[in-house]
């Protein structure tokens, strides 16, 4: 068990790079789609009618009957719409290539080889 535990932090010093590329990338991809989420979800809450402000059913009727009308016609929300399905495309496809690295680096070095087989990996599979 400790021997393993011991391999385990070997190769993590190892192969920290691939972590730091990791973090990064799960940093960026999260800031990014807060602010990105954000900038589309507020300004729409804002013109959510409170119940402490004066704000009916009637008001809260009028502003989902507006959204569902936002949704059909209104360019802005269909920008928006459109920006979110590309970038969960592209999550959805850089995702796979950088996993892919991470294994092939874990399997090579399982073998007992040594260097930086994760970009090798990504290049090979068309991630250049």
């Amino acid at each position: 068990m400790k021997r393993s535990i011991s391999c385990g932090w070997h190769s993590m010093k190892e192969q920290l790079y691939i972590l730091i590329l990791l973090f990064i990338y799960r940093l960026f991809w999260g800031y990014f789609m807060y602010k990105f989420v954000k900038s589309a979800v507020v300004p729409v809450l804002l013109r959510y009618p409170d119940q402490h402000a004066g704000g009916s059913g009637l008001g809260r009727l009028l502003y989902y009957v507006e959204g569902q009308f936002a949704l059909g016609s209104d360019p802005a929300v269909q920008h928006w719409l459109w920006m979110l399905l590309v970038l969960s495309a592209a999550r959805l496809l850089v995702s796979p290539f950088i996993r892919a690295g991470l294994l092939h680096e874990l399997h090579q070095e399982r073998k007992g080889e040594r260097g930086m087989f994760f970009f090798r990996a990504c290049g090979c599979m068309g991630f250049r």
